[in-house]
């Protein structure tokens, strides 16, 4: 609950700041994604998507914003989705990832990670190809962590001993400040049918963070639309001898409100 009135204190504070603006949007709604990619620690490897079997939870999606047809102010927009996947799963004799190591009996793995990703984007807007278009500077915070939790017990025929169970835990904190390129395009098809494209991309050395999100946007009235389309977040992060490289994409819905 903390984080979403964070959130939520966030996106009233743009919207209350905009008295003055031509317009001010706030969309609520869900994310339902898949997860790829791949978690390395001490020179051992797993897949996301395979070798931890994460499996993704739906999460709550806010996005707020406004704009204004003065060629002299800024454009403003925030984001909030909380990323959350979790497994379990048996692994063989011999595994050994980070501090945790299967020897000599298989063990079970429940792993959990889950973070907040906060967006604050500035972008100086302009028309291109009849498209509203804006190009700035996005700032994310990133907090959460990635634990993994092993189990296993000697075992006679297959069965565990009780009161030989053995358990091994590592965790990885996330807290990173990332700053980002932002570009968006909006294009009104219709009276009643727009389209949205927004992206956030910076890469340094070996490690990059992005997003991308298109939706499509059809207003049955005219201050309230219903919202659909593709949203995906990738990143690739060197913290100590933890390399995450993981991408969480799917598809996004809610509803949008202009003011």
């Amino acid at each position: 609950m903390v984080r979403l009135r964070i959130a939520l204190l966030l996106f009233a504070s743009i919207l209350g700041s905009v008295a003055q603006a031509d317009s001010a949007q706030l969309f609520v709604g869900g994310w339902k994604y898949d997860v790829n990619g791949s978690l390395e620690s001490g020179g051992s490897s797993l897949g996301l998507g395979s070798g931890l079997n994460l499996h993704s939870q739906g999460q709550l999606n806010l996005v707020a914003g406004y704009q204004t047809d003065s060629e002299w102010l800024p454009d403003f927009s925030a984001s909030y989705d909380h990323i959350g996947a979790s497994s379990a799963v048996t692994v063989p004799s011999g595994f050994s990832f980070g501090p945790i190591t299967s020897d000599g009996h298989p063990s079970d793995i429940a792993t959990h990670v889950h973070f907040d990703d906060y967006s604050f984007s500035v972008e100086a807007p302009f028309y291109f190809f009849g498209m509203r278009t804006g190009f700035g500077i996005t700032v994310k915070k990133l907090i959460g962590a990635a634990d993994i939790v092993a189990q296993a017990s000697q075992q006679v025929l297959g069965l565990p001993l009780p009161g030989t169970q053995a358990t091994q835990t590592t965790r990885e904190d996330i807290n990173q400040w990332v700053p980002l390129l932002h570009l968006r395009l909006h294009a009104d098809l219709t009276r009643w049918l727009g389209f949205t494209l927004t992206g956030n991309y910076i890469a340094v050395d070996d490690e990059h963070v992005g997003d991308v999100r298109a939706v499509l946007e059809v207003k049955p009235i005219r201050y309230v639309g219903l919202v659909a389309g593709y949203q995906g977040k990738f990143y690739k992060v060197n913290d100590d001898d933890l390399h995450l490289n993981a991408r969480f994409d799917g598809i996004v819905f809610g509803v949008a409100g202009e003011f």
